[in-house]
């Protein structure tokens, strides 16, 4: 190396740049190997498994690039040591071109100094045609010109190195604020994400509130008092003796149950019991839950209208209830036996002191939260004073729960319920039934019912056949019912328990309640009453009935803002003021008008606050995926606007056509690898989810699964362990894709068993160590993508959720249960929560993407992704140029400085942001043909011909193209030193192709 070394101005130099540059050198001196100390020095790295051999000057390259860090005026960190590096540096290339200076001084006083001997030169031209790539620096003649040539390139490579290397800290810098603002739009979508998640998910465990206006259910209930006092005395001349009746309520009894189970068969085929009996199959209402259907059993409101939605925090209702008709008139009681909150849903309604009759699940020795058969033998003992105490009892209800509690705990069959116990408990309650049908007398009318069934793992709440269908029987001592033939005005194939209300007042003689929906089963009263002339009292109470439908409708019209203009002329009239002319059957089919006009409104009024609510989250998605992409267009590295259009025509004439034609297409492959991992992830993910409850036993998983308070943890739990474990995989997986091995691993691995196999395999997913990648662009631009259609989904399921509720929570919600959007609103919200972490891990997969290593060794591995940067910048500022009509610098024809005249004033609001120096002016680089031609034949000690010759010209300079400013000189500067690369290669293809 001294033979290198011989001047002593060279001397200064090295040893300048060894003193910045110790730590580097030191880290890479055991890579550096002398072949040839008179004459040539070589460099060998290893990177994927490969010795790859770099010229001696790359370590050069490398040391400025990667030392000098403080020029940009946004460089916070280290900023003492950086004045004193820079400062330290402006010595040297002051020391330098001092050095210059006083050889040029010699050059004038010796006229005798030999020039620089070209044939070193054309040795050289040989030694680039070795197959092993090896780059040799030749020992140079020792003349004053000469020397004086190879500093001045190297001042250029220092303060072009400088500039690239702001340039590239800037363009990271630049992708880092445009992932800053993706956390904005994943901070809203997950605040929105949550809050539209727990918000309806308490409405499914709890309550939605009820429809009508507390002002307005108090007017029509008072409504309903007025016209009880105006046909109480009309009412009381029907009945010979005014009818009691016992409701018993078996929860969670299914209908196929009923009728298959031993014990109720042995009911139902009895026939001293069956005589004065029927049953029937009826639907409840949806969602399938206990305390929705209770309510709606006693009020004859569905649940989108009393508000109650399941079993949790149930407050009392507001609304009308046949407990509030009978106790409305005095001298009547009426009591309910059953869970505590059976009765607290209507406890202003009941007989004060004896109504109350509230039994926990857990009463007694062995009573437990899944045993709730003792506290049903205390509320059989309750039944057995009602029914026959000294004090009788109008109505009375008596609930049983061990059935269901047995279903949720255990499940119904024998599958799932090991030891039976949703059968015994079946056993228990029928064997209470046949006690109650012993006991009563011949005035009390028994109705027996059961609020929703059970999935056959156990559960309710969704829209299963085995939760919707459920028994009714009832029963009347001596009443020779089984055989009687009365004519029921509705259908019996449309009959649910919302018709329970009006049946069981019409059946005592009182009107029916103020928001019932329900409507009457006439046949049970022409039968069970004891009443004479039963069917003018049947067209009396269908007259009521009416009235009652018109106030009912009318106010849920008001409600949902229709004007009374709009209503159609059977809802003006008022049946009270009818003459005896109107038949039974033409009040029912007035009462079915009424029902079906409401139904036809409601659908109308559904739909259309879906497709507002849809609209308004359609604009608000669409400003969020705007808002990324233009993110992703103005700071990353990406082309999101060019995935479906053509690359600008004006393009074709610049030396970077090919390259930007490459990149796009990288664009548009990632754009499609990720789309279709990302359609992957989310449906494998609900797919893993829904498998899991099918595997317990619930089929497509529908709200069934939220049936108990208890499922609630599992249910969070299982949603986010399978959305977390798959966003491991998957955000891993593009990373899979792309690694690079080595030919020593690829025989190492290939030589192992399958199993051996798997596990280096799962090693290396899972390992925290740098990867190294086949093709590092293609991994940053499906992070980018991924995360981009990550976002997409989301906002697909924000759309979905339009059906029932705007984006932002309780705003524009729909309150009716439909089933379909039931459903729909069940898979959605777990969608919702499924995306949260799939959201946050692809945004934590972007952190530090692209990496900017500060070792040594991975300095430039990543500068593939900064040449896309560079290649978009340029193609931007063309498009932009072309608006303006401004002129591209060509490489000039001599070394001169060409017109500098340019437009100051652009628009292109992204150079602001990367300016270098604002204030310093900076001169363009030009090179002429002959001077490029010169450098690529004769290879002179300049960093830029050595580049061009070395492996892969994309790892140095070439990948730090755009250095703008305000008036882009220094764009231009950095241009031309592009166009010189791209320009060479496109030479040696043309050469290859002509080989």
């Amino acid at each position: 190396m001294e033979n290198f070394f011989k001047r002593s101005w060279n001397e200064l130099y090295i040893k300048n740049l060894i003193y910045y540059n110790i730590n580097l050198f030191s880290s890479c001196w055991n890579h550096v190997f002398i072949r040839d100390s008179k004459t040539k020095i070589i460099t060998s790295r290893k990177r994927f498994g490969y010795y790859v051999r770099y010229p001696i000057l790359d370590l050069i390259s490398r040391t400025f690039s990667l030392k000098i860090e403080d020029i940009s005026t946004n460089n916070h960190i280290n900023n003492s040591n950086g004045n004193k590096y820079k400062s330290h540096v402006k010595k040297v290339k002051q020391t330098i071109i001092n050095k210059i200076k006083s050889d040029d001084d010699d050059k004038e006083n010796n006229n005798n100094v030999k020039k620089n001997n070209e044939d070193n030169d054309n040795d050289d031209d040989d030694d680039d045609d070795n197959d092993n790539k090896k780059i040799m620096i030749n020992n140079t003649s020792n003349t004053p010109e000469s020397e004086k040539k190879i500093l001045t390139d190297i001042i250029k490579d220092i303060d072009n190195t400088l500039e690239i290397q702001s340039a590239r800290k800037q363009m990271k810098e630049r992708v880092d604020k445009g992932h800053k603002l993706f956390s904005i739009i994943v901070i809203i979508l997950v605040v929105i994400l949550l809050s539209n998640f727990l918000l309806e998910f308490i409405k499914i465990m709890n309550t939605q509130g009820e429809f009508f206006p507390k002002t307005v259910s108090r007017g029509m209930t008072a409504e309903r008092n007025r016209i009880q006092n105006l046909y109480k005395q009309k009412f009381n001349k029907f009945f010979n003796k005014k009818n009691k009746v016992e409701i018993v309520l078996l929860d969670g009894l299914r209908y196929d149950k009923f009728l298959e189970h031993p014990e109720f068969k042995e009911i139902i085929s009895n026939k001293n019991i069956m005589k004065d009996a029927k049953y029937y199959k009826i639907k409840c209402s949806l969602p399938s839950m206990s305390l929705p259907n209770w309510l709606s059993i006693m009020t004859g409101s569905p649940p989108e209208i009393h508000g109650l939605l399941n079993n949790i925090l149930a407050p009392e209702t507001t609304f009308d209830s046949i407990f509030g008709r009978v106790i409305s008139e005095n001298g009547t009681f009426c009591g309910i036996t059953g869970s505590t909150t059976f009765p607290a849903l209507v406890k202003s309604q009941l007989s004060q002191l004896v109504g109350d009759g509230g039994v926990a699940p857990s009463f007694g020795p062995l009573g437990s939260n899944t045993n709730a058969y003792y506290a049903d033998l205390e509320r059989m003992k309750i039944t057995k004073q009602a029914l026959t105490g000294a004090i009788e009892f109008d109505l009375f209800l008596t609930h049983f729960s061990d059935i269901d509690i047995q279903g949720h705990a255990y499940g119904v069959t024998r599958k799932y319920n090991k030891n039976n116990t949703y059968y015994k408990a079946c056993t228990d309650k029928a064997n209470h039934v046949k006690e109650i049908l012993n006991i009563v007398d011949e005035n009390t009318i028994v109705i027996i019912i059961s609020d929703h069934g059970q999935v056959d793992a156990g559960g309710h709440g969704g829209t299963h056949k085995q939760n919707m269908e459920v028994p009714i029987m009832v029963y009347k001592k001596n009443s020779n019912f089984g055989s009687f033939k009365g004519k029921d005005f509705f259908p019996q194939n449309t009959w649910n328990n919302l018709d329970i209300a009006a049946t069981v007042t019409g059946l005592l003689g009182y009107p029916a309640p103020a928001q019932s929906e329900g409507r009457m089963i006439t046949s049970w009263i022409e039968g069970l009453a004891n009443i004479q002339n039963s069917e003018e009292y049947i067209r009396i109470l269908l007259r009521d009935l009416l009235y009652q439908k018109q106030l009912y409708v009318i106010n849920l019209f008001k409600t949902m803002g229709m004007v009374p203009i709009d209503y159609p002329e059977y809802l003006k009239r008022n049946p009270l003021n009818d003459d005896d002319e109107y038949s039974s059957e033409m009040y029912s089919q007035e009462i079915q008008k009424v029902i079906n006009i409401y139904k036809e409104v409601r659908k109308r009024y559904v739909y259309t606050h879906i497709i507002r609510n849809a609209t308004l989250d359609l604009i608000f998605v669409t400003l969020a995926i705007t808002f990324q992409i233009w993110i992703m267009e103005r700071y990353t590295f990406t082309f999101p606007l060019s995935l479906l259009t053509s690359v600008n025509k004006n393009t074709k004439y610049e030396i970077w056509y090919e390259e930007l034609k490459n990149v796009v297409k990288s664009n548009r492959k990632a754009a499609f690898y990720t789309l279709i991992i990302i359609i992957l992830q989310f449906t494998l993910s609900l797919f893993v989810f829904f498998l899991y409850y099918f595997i317990k036993g619930y089929g497509i998983p529908d709200s069934t699964v939220l049936h108990h308070p208890k499922v609630i943890p599992e249910f969070l739990f299982a949603l986010l362990c399978v959305s977390i474990i798959l966003q491991l995989i998957f955000g891993r997986l593009f990373v899979l894709l792309y690694v690079s091995w080595s030919q020593k691993r690829k025989n190492y691995i290939k030589n192992k068993s399958l199993l051996k196999k798997a596990y280096i395999y799962f090693r290396m997913f899972y390992s925290n160590k740098k990867l190294e990648y086949s093709n590092v662009q293609m991994v940053y631009l499906m992070k980018e993508y991924a995360f981009l259609w990550t976002t997409v989904f989301i906002c697909i399921c924000l759309l979905l959720s339009s059906a029932y509720t705007f984006l932002i929570p309780n705003t524009f919600n729909i309150p009716y249960v439909i089933p379909s959007i039931w459903n729909l609103k069940f898979r959605v919200l777990s969608l919702q929560c499924l995306g949260i972490p799939i959201i946050i891990g692809h945004l934590i997969g972007l952190n530090n993407w692209p990496p900017d290593s500060q070792i040594t060794e991975d300095i430039h591995y990543f500068d593939g992704i900064y040449k896309m940067g560079a290649i978009k910048f340029m193609y931007t500022n063309l498009k932009i140029k072309e608006n303006l009509q401004q002129k591209i610098y060509p490489l000039s024809k001599n070394n001169n400085i060409i017109d500098k005249e340019f437009v100051k004033n652009s628009n292109n609001n992204s150079s602001n942001e990367l300016l270098l120096e604002k204030n310093n002016p900076e001169t363009v680089i030009n090179v002429s043909s002959d001077t490029i031609n010169k450098k690529l034949m004769n290879k002179m000690k300049s960093t830029y011909s050595l580049l061009i010759n070395s492996e892969d010209y994309s790892k140095y300079f070439g990948d730090y193209y755009t250095v703008f400013n305000n008036d882009y000189l220094k764009y231009f500067k950095v241009r031309n030193l592009v166009d010189i690369i791209l320009r060479k290669k496109k030479i040696d293809v043309e050469k290859e192709k002509q080989l």
